[in-house]
This record gives structure tokens, C-alpha cells and sequence, in this order.
């Protein structure tokens, strides 16, 4: 049986995020969105067929939040995602939300998909850092989602945490990270904002800020698992860790993603979505429109791969920070290669 992560994208956020370097879109209309969730369930039917013999081993919901996703519509698009997929209650499901915005509604039908963890877009608890992003204080809505989440008996967290905002200093870093750790915080993501936003610092000075971050997490007991993203030691984390995995016909963990700007690694191919979101709408039911490339890992492109691999899960050893801080860039290039 192959094993399997999902990804599916999320691209919409709250407010304006015009730091971020993901492609997301802000203040999207209800209508516009459950058309989007349409569109990836008529993606996802396309896979029907295997869909029954994959062991899926993670579900993870990303690039924007879900907090921008009503219960309703949320608990439609999960059940659909459940009908297609055979996805085990213990199966870990990684969701991203807004702290504050998460209610009790959305945190059980994820529960009802799987085992969850829930990625927050905390930011930063210093609220001058809010400003310049134009976010709310983490710390102050994260409080709210904290008595939620305890309540429930929801104990897999995971911090994403701004690199380089304007003003931020080693200090200032620091106490975010405090004021984010947790008893149930089982990792941390470091986010750095988009290269040449007017407000964010430059490359040199955030790196700086990352090369504390990094210390001070490490200390803490969170081992570095990806060029950003460091995790509790007993923590599995099988969709961000296989990342650049060089799977298809080889043993390991595949990957099918979905919406897009995605790419996929399944059954001896790799295949890229577009990235133009009316059209992937429009057209998400037929293969052929929606894909943008794809390439056969025949043995030169599984050994690229596998090299791309390995820089990916030894970034902490192999790169500087600075080269970590935009290893998307760097990696995008040798993907492409592949």
C-alpha cells in the first residue's frame, strides 16, 4: 500500500498580508471561496480510483488559513474530503488558523477528519510589531484560543513566528517566543517576511534575528526539521519532513496536493498546478488544464531529488541562515531542474 500525505491549499488569509510570500488572497468573497472548495473536491474525485488503496498518512490544510473558512462550508468540504480519502482517526491533520479565530465548531470538525494539530499564525506578541504588520497581538488573541483548545483536550500546537519585521530586535524575538511556548506547543515555524517589503529588515539583520531564534529554540528542546520549522524530538511531522522526499515508484511517502501553485509527487511522476486561482476554479476537474508541468522521476531525476532531499532535512548543517531564511527561492531553482 502507498503511503500518502495530502496538501491542501488554503490560500485565503484575514486582512491584508502583502508581507507574506506565499500567494494568498485577502478579503475574498463567501461565494468566491466555496467555489474554490468545489473546485478542490472536483480535483481530488479525479483520484477516486486509487484513493482506496493509499494509506493516507497526513492531512495538512496550508498556504492561508481556515480561519477564513465558515463552519458550514468547512464542515461540507471535510466531509467530502473524508468520502474520497480513507482517512484513519488517528491520521495527523495539520491546520493552519488565525489565534482568536478559531471556534469550537471548526476545532471539532477537524476532529472528526482526524487526529488534529493547529498551526497559528501568531506572529509576534509585541504589539509595535503588530502594527508595522498589521495584524493583532498573537499573545492577546492567542489567550482566547488557549481556553478553547484546553476545554477540548487539544494538546498539538505549533507557533508560526515572524522573522524580520521592522523594529524587532533579539530582545523582542525572544520574548515572543516565550510568550508563545506552551505546554502543548510541539513546534515552531519561522516566518520570514516577504524580500523587499518597505517594512520588513534586510537579509543580513533578520538572519541575525534567525540565528537567535534558532539557538533559543534548540535550547528549549525543539530540533531544527526543515531549513524553518523546529519540532519536539516524539513529534511526527511526516508532510513538512518529506517535503523534497524523492518518492514515485520508490519506497516512501508520496504526495498529492491540491489547488493552486502545488506540486505532487505520486506514482513515478512530479507535477505542478498553475497558479492562476479563476482559472483553477473554472477548470479544476480536468487534469490537463490545471497541470502546469510534469516530469517522469526517471533515475537522473530520482538522484537530483534525493540530492534535493538531503540539503532539505540537513539545512540546519549544510546552510546558513541567511540561505535558510529564503530557501524556498533557492530550492524552487533546483526543483526546477528536476
Amino acid at each position: 500500500m502507498q503511503q500518502c500525505n495530502l496538501f491542501v491549499s488554503i490560500p485565503f488569509v484575514v486582512g491584508h498580508a502583502d508581507w507574506d510570500t506565499a500567494p494568498t488572497y485577502a478579503n475574498t468573497a463567501p461565494a468566491v471561496k466555496r467555489s474554490y472548495l468545489d473546485a478542490v473536491l472536483a480535483e481530488m474525485r479525479g483520484f477516486a480510483e486509487d484513493a482506496q488503496s493509499l494509506g493516507i498518512a497526513s492531512v495538512t490544510f496550508g498556504t492561508g488559513s481556515m480561519s477564513t473558512i465558515p463552519e458550514s462550508d468547512m464542515r461540507e468540504f471535510l466531509s467530502g474530503i473524508g468520502r474520497i480519502f480513507p482517512i484513519a482517526p488517528a491520521t495527523p491533520v495539520h491546520a493552519v488558523f488565525d489565534p482568536g479565530l478559531l471556534s469550537v465548531g471548526q476545532a471539532n470538525e477537524l476532529k472528526a477528519l482526524g487526529a488534529p494539530c493547529f498551526e497559528f499564525r501568531y506572529f509576534t506578541s509585541n504589539f509595535d510589531e503588530a502594527d508595522v504588520m498589521g495584524v493583532p497581538s498573537g499573545e492577546t488573541e492567542m489567550k482566547k484560543t488557549s481556553i478553547l483548545l484546553e476545554q477540548m483536550g487539544l494538546d498539538h500546537v505549533v507557533m508560526h513566528v515572524a522573522l524580520g519585521i521592522g523594529g524587532q530586535t533579539n530582545a523582542s524575538l525572544e520574548k515572543t517566543l516565550r510568550d508563545a511556548l506552551r505546554s502543548t506547543v510541539v513546534g515552531f515555524e519561522l516566518v520570514p517576511l516577504r524580500e523587499g517589503w518597505s517594512r520588513a529588515q534586510d537579509d543580513d539583520d533578520t538572519a541575525r534575528l534567525f540565528e537567535h531564534a534558532s539557538t533559543w529554540l534548540e535550547t528549549h528542546g525543539f530540533r531544527p526539521t526543515t531549513p524553518t520549522r523546529f519540532m519536539r524530538e516524539d513529534v511526527d511531522d511526516p508532510y513538512h519532513a518529506n517535503l523534497y522526499a524523492p518518492i514515485g515508484r520508490e519506497v516512501g511517502l508520496a504526495t498529492l496536493s491540491f489547488g493552486p501553485s502545488t506540486i505532487s509527487v505520486f506514482d513515478g511522476l512530479l507535477w505542478s498546478n498553475i497558479g492562476d486561482i479563476d482559472r483553477y476554479i473554472r477548470e479544476s476537474a480536468n487534469p490537463e488544464a490545471i497541470t502546469e508541468q510534469v516530469v517522469e522521476l526517471d533515475e537522473a531525476a530520482s538522484a537530483q531529488r534525493r540530492e534535493l532531499d538531503a540539503l532539505y532535512r540537513k539545512a540546519a548543517d549544510r546552510l546558513d541562515f541567511k540561505e535558510r531564511l529564503r530557501y524556498r527561492r533557492v530550492f524552487e531553482r533546483l526543483s526546477n531542474r528536476v
